[in-house]
């Protein structure tokens, strides 16, 4: 049996009446839960909007962002496909072919 004394029934209540202090802090005017963030400033449908817009504006064509970067690229020796460092690339016949 649980014995409940003076003491641990008021740390109880003291622990309830901080929850329903901050459930009513995250609370809205009509009742619903906004979230930690709050919403006082209408920063949600801000957020929302701006996730909206860079859905509706995104690309899945391959893009280059640095030319420079490309053609560092093509100039580095490789071997099926993979870069390969200068020192070991002697020419395409120094590799056995593969089987």
């Amino acid at each position: 049996m649980l014995n409940w004394n003076q003491n641990s029934l008021q740390l109880k209540t003291n622990y309830i009446l901080r929850l329903l202090i901050i459930f009513q802090g995250l609370s809205g005017v009509d009742g619903e839960i906004r979230g930690l963030r709050g919403d006082l400033d209408g920063g949600r449908e801000a957020r929302v909007s701006r996730y909206r817009e860079k859905r509706r504006t995104r690309l899945f064509a391959k893009k280059i962002r640095y030319e420079v970067r490309k053609l560092n690229a093509e100039k580095r020796p490789r071997m099926k496909g993979r870069f390969v460092k200068r020192t070991c690339f002697v020419g395409a016949n120094a590799f056995p072919a593969y089987q």
